[in-house]
């Protein structure tokens, strides 16, 4: 910071310097400036009483001398104005019809009086100074532009006719060696390094004819001017993101490039090499501005600095940092181009747009969903082992065990939906979740089909519904999925798309990656396709309400399509219509999906378990009851018991035995229940017994 100091220091001495330094004595006066004949300087001499055309004051005060230079008469002459070319548009730094206007000029006008001409070349050069230097002296004058030739033509014809005249060149120029005595320069008050740092580079703010807020000045404008001092930018051909402007005289001297050629005086040294960040183009368009960096840096603002967002950290924020585009190397707190003004902002927190696998949250869920995993794969082993259990095998133990395969799915699901999306995640996560309700669902569908197909039919006819066809229904449902999602990811693949957004936690914006397709209907057509799942599978378990509940889970399943249904109100409003954090999203959806899935592997195998149970403690009283009741048997005489069993059979009318039959077509009794002998109900026990175990 030392060395910015000694910088700065040194531009306010060399302010100093330019405003004291004296004219050397090379013959010239190496600045612009106004000038006149020198005809006309001898003629306001010896004037009664005399003018002085060469000194700035008797402009204020000689209406003799005014009237010689009267724009009217400028303004008259074809030759000159207006110009071919409009230089100076109107509206542009206060320019009506290629000219401006002082204030003195306007209050003369006013008071019916005359105002004078001064030809001026372009705004741009010297731009808006001497402009300001006539008006804050009280000169009234208007500032014609025509262009440089057409301010020598002009000059020239008044020399050769004696004319008088005022207008604004330089030294040195051919102009003056070819026209060589024939013009003197206007004397104008001398400024001093205070009123140096008030000039704007403006005119004509406040309007045409009103008074500038440009406090005049003089060297300021002399380094600036194209004629001397040159300035380069490099670093605009290649990936670098610091550029340099750098300065050179236009005429450097051949035996010392560190000097001027063609001027003498004012700046004593080329201007220091400004490094920026600011893009070539800001430079080209804003040289305004950067001109003035110079002699003071700049304040330092949000343009100086930039920031950068993390990626997701374990606690699925994002960080927002910020940084000088250019630091300097010793404390990056500073920059190297401005000094003041506003500091660094201090870091910021934002929400992560996904569930970072890092989080603990997301390991918590994870070995949860592993733990669901092994109870599922519990299940299944117990299924397989009890398989030829009467409740097992009633139950149809291949729709068990493809229903518990259906969870692997889900808590597959589960891990899928954390992590960066990506093109394999964006396209895996909808598969995972709708084959493991396809799965879960249609498992509980097709069981419910089969007890149909063999029960609810009114021929009262033997029926094989075997697993090859059931798997066939089956597969229905799974073609309809695979349909829609080769559609879908031919037609919209949901792509990780990044959008930037505007963030609402600071100024600017943020770029957020999710998975994101073109289209909707896709989407919309899977929850239809679901939707027609669980109303086929609450028809069919209502259809076979009144089968034995050996045979048929009605209850069960109504309950699975309830916390299916629960499930899905919960987790699609959050997916649409409530906006909030990712990761509180990730964990309603993964605890939603874990509920869901215990809940109905629990409806569906709890039940059969306490069956098994309570089979298990059966089996044991019948075998010591059934031994008990052969020693009793063996007591009686045998022509006892087939008497017993000839009336028995007597006893039961025809009429009876047919209406009992009737009875069992829409209800199967339990096999516990031995005291009512029915023909059909044995084949039908026998039949699903059989169709079960058969391909």
């Amino acid at each position: 910071m030392e060395n910015r100091q000694k910088w700065h220091a040194k531009n306010i001495l060399r302010v100093y310097f330019n405003e004291s330094y004296l004219v050397g004595g090379t013959g010239y006066y190496g600045r612009t400036g106004l000038y006149t004949t020198h005809d006309f300087v001898l003629e306001g001499a010896n004037s009664t009483p005399p003018y002085f055309p060469d000194f700035w004051m008797h402009y204020t005060m000689s209406d003799a001398l005014i009237s010689k230079l009267d724009v009217a008469a400028f303004k008259s002459n074809p030759k000159y104005y207006p110009p071919a070319k409009t230089l100076c548009p109107n509206g542009t730094m206060g320019c009506e019809n290629s000219c401006e206007n002082s204030e003195a000029c306007t209050n003369r006008e006013t008071a019916g009086k005359d105002c004078l001409v001064i030809a001026m070349m372009k705004p741009d050069w010297d731009k808006a100074y001497f402009q300001a230097v006539v008006s804050n002296i009280g000169i009234p004058a208007y500032f014609c532009f025509i262009g440089y030739d057409g301010v020598n033509k002009y000059a020239s014809d008044a020399a050769d006719s004696k004319t008088p005249v005022m207008f604004i060149h330089w030294e040195p120029d051919m102009f003056h060696v070819t026209h060589k005595g024939l013009f003197d320069r206007i004397f104008l008050p001398r400024t001093d390094p205070a009123r140096v740092k008030l000039a704007t580079g403006d005119y004509g703010e406040n309007g045409y004819g009103k008074k500038t807020n440009n406090r005049w000045t003089w060297t300021i404008r002399l380094w600036k001017s194209p004629n001397h001092i040159i300035s380069q930018v490099i670093g605009c051909d290649n990936d670098s993101t610091v550029r340099s402007i750098q300065f050179t005289w236009s005429s450097p001297n051949p035996g010392n490039a560190t000097l001027p050629y063609n001027c003498d005086g004012g700046i004593d040294a080329l201007p220091e090499t400004i490094e920026t960040s600011r893009s070539c183009d800001w430079i080209s368009e804003n040289r305004r501005v950067w001109t003035g960096w110079v002699d003071a840096e700049p304040a330092c603002d949000s343009s100086f600095y930039d920031y950068k967002v993390s990626e997701c950290d374990s606690n699925a924020h994002r960080t927002v940092t910020y940084f000088w585009l250019l630091p300097y190397a010793p404390n990056p707190e500073f920059s190297v181009e401005c000094s003041g003004g506003s500091n660094l902002p201090e870091d910021v927190q934002i929400d992560c747009e996904y569930m970072p696998t890092s989080s603990p949250t997301f390991a918590a869920l994870a070995v949860l969903a592993l733990i669901v995993v092994v109870l599922l794969a519990a299940a299944i082993v117990v299924v397989f082992k009890q398989r030829d259990a009467p409740v097992i095998r009633r139950s149809q133990f291949e729709m068990l065990l493809w229903m518990l395969f259906g969870g692997f799915f889900v808590m597959g699901a589960i891990i899928a939906y954390a992590g960066r999306p990506s093109r394999f995640l964006c396209g895996i996560r909808p598969v995972l979740i709708c084959m493991g309700f396809t799965t879960i669902f249609g498992a509980l569908v097709i069981k419910s089909l089969r007890v149909y197909r063999v029960f609810m039919r009114s021929d009262m006819k033997r029926v094989r519904v075997t697993l090859l066809r059931i798997l066939k229904f089956l597969s229905i449902f799974y073609v309809g999925d695979i349909v829609i999602f080769m559609a879908w990811f031919a037609a919209a693949f949901p792509e990780p798309t990044i959008t930037t957004e505007v963030a609402t936690e600071f100024r600017g914006t943020v770029d957020r990656i999710s998975c994101s397709s073109s289209s909707f209907i896709f989407t919309a057509l899977l929850i239809f396709w679901k939707a027609i799942l669980l109303v086929l599978g609450l028809y069919l378990s209502f259809l076979i309400r009144n089968v034995s509940t050996d045979f048929q889970e009605s209850p069960w399943i109504f309950g699975s399509v309830v916390v299916a249904l629960i499930g899905c109100v919960l987790i699609l409003p959050m997916s649409y219509l409530v906006s909030m954090r990712a990761s509180t999203f990730y964990v309603f959806l993964a605890l939603a999906l874990i509920i869901c899935t215990i809940s109905i592997m629990c409806l569906m195998l709890v039940p059969k378990l306490f069956r098994l149970k309570e089979a298990a403690m059966s089996s044991t009283s019948g075998t010591s009851t059934a031994s008990s009741m052969k020693s009793r048997t063996s007591m009686a005489p045998a022509s006892t018991i087939l008497t017993n069993i000839a009336d028995g059979e007597k006893k039961i009318p025809r009429d009876a035995s047919r209406k009992t039959s009737q009875k069992y077509m829409h209800q199967v009794q339990p096999l516990a229940n031995k005291n009512v002998a029915n023909p059909y109900f044995s084949t039908i026990n026998d039949e699903v017994t059989s169709t079960t175990n058969a391909l």
